[in-house]
């Protein structure tokens, strides 16, 4: 059946919207349950909550033995610890910030295919099943449209990045003696929240704007992987022949960790030298929302317009 056939059912919407501000929460609400529906996809998320232990008792196990008790289950509380002797040198090396920085560096790469996998499908599949157009027969707008598929998508991100590093910093503040954890690094919770929340921003827009222009999910997914493994490939090849880190803005994964040495403050992220200019990979990550939010916009009005 054409899609003419399919306009002069659903007609586009022409009335006049109400005050509602929050028009877009029952298309969110759908999509995050069609998205839930699958349950091997779920798997995905399992990379991000192993991590999440790991890095957890790690961070743990760093404030035991400052404490001089053992972090080892089965020793009685106030017991002495073998462990004592080596507290001080275990501070030292192991950096609760240190350890924000390797999870998410690890992770990046797990986010992506989170946010690849429920992404790729969420505007492609609309155009090929001619879902867009019930969606805007209804006092719906675009921004309502993209709202309801943009918010579930970063929630999904969430999981595999902003929650596990609140579950990290929890754990580090209440194993921390007296709080110290809170009131001398409280600075690292924000800054990892605000990391998180531009590693999602930028990968979730990418991710959608390619959906957009893709006819179905499996061709979206593929040039997803594909563009930001390319760019990443390619800015580190040339930052290497020809000895100039700047080559690095081409990478989206090389961008984020710039921005990730900047807010945390150190020079060498998991031997990945990031010593170009922080104002530069700013103002090339927002260059990437930018478009992609442009092409989202263009590419939903042709799809009203259309069909």
């Amino acid at each position: 059946m054409k899609a003419s056939t399919h306009t002069e059912i659903y007609r586009p919407f022409r009335g006049t919207l109400a005050a509602r501000r929050s028009r877009w929460k029952p298309l969110a609400l759908s999509t995050l349950r069609g998205a839930l529906r699958k349950k091997l996809p779920l798997l995905l998320f399992a990379p991000p909550a192993i991590a999440t232990v790991i890095f957890s008792f790690v961070v743990y196990a760093k404030f035991a033995l400052e404490a001089g008790t053992n972090p080892l289950p089965g020793t009685e509380d106030g017991r002495a610890s073998p462990m004592a002797a080596v507290g001080g040198m275990a501070g030292n090396l192991i950096e609760v910030r240190t350890q924000i920085i390797g999870f998410h560096a690890a992770m990046d790469f797990f986010v992506l295919l989170i946010v690849a996998w429920y992404g790729s499908g969420l505007i492609a599949e609309d155009a090929r099943r001619k879902a867009h157009l019930l969606y805007f027969a209804r006092p719906l707008t675009r921004l309502d449209y993209l709202l309801g598929k943009w918010l579930p998508l970063v929630l999904m991100g969430a999981c595999g990045t902003l929650l596990p590093g609140l579950v990290i910093c929890s754990v580090a503040a209440f194993a921390s003696p007296n709080w110290s954890f809170v009131t001398q690094e409280g600075d690292t919770i924000l800054k990892m929240i605000a990391y998180s929340l531009v590693s999602l921003v930028v990968q979730t827009s990418i991710v959608l704007a390619i959906s957009s222009l893709a006819q179905r999910k499996t061709h979206a997914l593929a040039v997803s992987l594909g563009c930001f493994a390319l760019l990443g490939g390619l800015g580190s090849m040339l930052a290497r022949l020809v000895h100039e880190p700047a080559w690095n803005l081409l990478s989206v994964f090389g961008c984020l960790r710039r921005v990730s040495a900047g807010l945390f403050d150190v020079q060498r992220i998991l031997h990945f030298r990031a010593n170009w200019s922080l104002a530069a990979t700013w103002f090339v990550l927002a260059g990437w929302v930018l478009v992609a939010w442009v092409v989202l916009f263009w590419r939903t009005r042709r799809l009203e317009q259309n069909g």
